[in-house]
């Protein structure tokens, strides 16, 4: 039981990446640090310290220019482009434009939550607007307020967030959210307030690209932390990690319009299992196709193919963004790799498709879930009579150990032979015996 198959996703090993900044912010120095570290990316920076002047890290692969490479041409050469707590005023005239029109041609951006970024200074009326999963509006409102967070159906079922097998609601709470506009159509929401249900992290596909808004600029406060929570990983590396892979584009996906999009529930099935596939349909508008046809053919490990038509459907209890979708299902009998494919087309000519992997098996509870499990661990301390302690007060046990008085017997052996008052202890006793035996004349 010491083996495990998994699917690995092979991207473009010159994934370049371009962080923009308003300050060296505690959000930019955790969030740049967490992309230096990542080697299959090329990380390039500019942030700004004073009137005029950017600081520049990274880029020894891009090669640095002295202004943010938003060119014509030269945007080109990125893959993902973070927009950090920069208002529009920081983008030259044409910029912006420029950087939707990159997401529409397959690349993608990120906007993070900040005081300068939402709101009258931000990016509301802009031609990057269209390209969000969430509407900015002049009224937006940035808040310190404290939030614990908690995965969506829709999120824990994303790729970025379906290998973080954890409950959410122990990591750090966040003290800062963005109030913004309405969720567009087809955006999902991945992670959301667990009072609330405001929207952290949105994510959408539009044209050949993805865009990503995180609502917040405290994830910092996952990686500062994480000695003060009984989370067994470090999710903030994590999610960073997963969610810039999640936008790099593949090979494909460049030449290939993404009107489709494939999910299931999870990756992993055991034999027997019921294995349900959910596919939204959107149009170049990037509105929801209710008259396509959509197929999913499937490769099963023996190498046979399946063909499954899906059928449009009320897709409600799997997605929380989309109402309606195309179903279909399928039960594995052998195990292995299974390679699901769903194309999506309208009028005889192809929207868009999807691949996804999926394994199917016997797979390790051990693997795939290592969060705590907390309700286990008391249950298990109430039985025996003894108390749940997490990492942070775990200090206090010797403290609240009950200490019980029982008496110890303990038995020590020990030579006299050679001791003095044995000698005289001897020589008085044959003195009184030489004494007693002259006075009764028995000497």
């Amino acid at each position: 039981n010491n083996e495990r198959q998994f699917t690995v996703r092979v991207i473009d090993p010159v994934n370049r990446v371009l962080y923009l900044e308003e300050a060296p912010r505690w959000e930019y120095k955790f969030v740049n640090r967490a992309l230096m570290s990542n080697r299959n990316i090329d990380m390039l920076s500019y942030v700004r310290v004073t009137a005029g002047t950017l600081m520049i890290r990274g880029g020894l692969k891009a090669g640095a220019s002295a202004d943010p490479p938003l060119g014509e041409g030269e945007i080109d050469q990125f893959k993902v482009i973070v927009i950090g707590d920069v208002g529009s005023s920081f983008f030259a005239k044409g910029q912006l434009e420029r950087i939707a029109g990159f997401v529409e041609n397959g690349g993608s951006v990120v906007v993070l939550g900040g005081k300068h970024n939402y709101g009258k200074n931000g990016f509301a009326n802009t031609p990057l607007a269209r390209v969000l999963p969430v509407a900015p509006d002049v009224a937006d409102r940035y808040a310190e307020v404290s939030n614990a967070v908690a995965t969506t159906p829709d999120g824990a079922a994303h790729p970025v967030f379906q290998d973080i097998q954890i409950d959410w609601t122990l990591a750090p709470e966040l003290n800062t959210l963005v109030t913004s506009g309405n969720m567009r159509l087809g955006a999902t929401a991945l992670l959301v307030t667990a009072r609330g249900q405001s929207p952290v992290v949105a994510v959408h596909r539009y044209g050949q690209g993805k865009a990503v808004v995180v609502l917040t600029d405290a994830t910092w406060r996952w990686k500062l932390g994480q000695t003060r929570t009984a989370l067994p990983i470090d999710v903030h590396q994590l999610f960073w990690t997963k969610l810039i892979e999640w936008l790099l584009p593949e090979d494909t996906e460049t030449t290939t319009v993404r009107g489709v999009e494939l999910i299931t529930d999870k990756d992993e099935y055991e034999l027997n299992q019921q294995v349900r596939l959910i596919v939204t349909v959107s149009d170049p508008g990037g509105s929801a196709a209710r008259d396509a046809a959509v197929r999913c053919e499937i490769k099963t490990p023996d190498e046979k193919n399946i063909v499954l038509q899906a059928q449009l459907g009320d897709i409600s209890a799997y997605s929380t963004s989309v109402g309606e979708g195309y179903i279909t299902s399928f039960t594995p009998h052998k195990s292995g790799k299974y390679t699901i494919t769903a194309i999506g087309e309208s009028a005889g000519e192809e929207i868009g498709r999807e691949e996804i992997s999926i394994i199917v098996g016997d797979p390790k509870l051990e693997f795939r879930k290592t969060d705590i499990n907390e309700q286990l661990l008391k249950k298990i301390a109430a039985v025996s009579g003894g108390k749940y302690y997490r990492p942070n007060v775990a200090a206090g046990i010797i403290d609240d150990l009950p200490w019980v008085d029982k008496p110890v017997e303990k038995v020590e052996e020990q030579e006299v032979w050679n001791e003095w008052w044995v000698l005289i202890v001897f020589v008085m006793l044959m003195t009184s015996e030489w004494i007693v035996r002259k006075r009764r004349q028995l000497a």
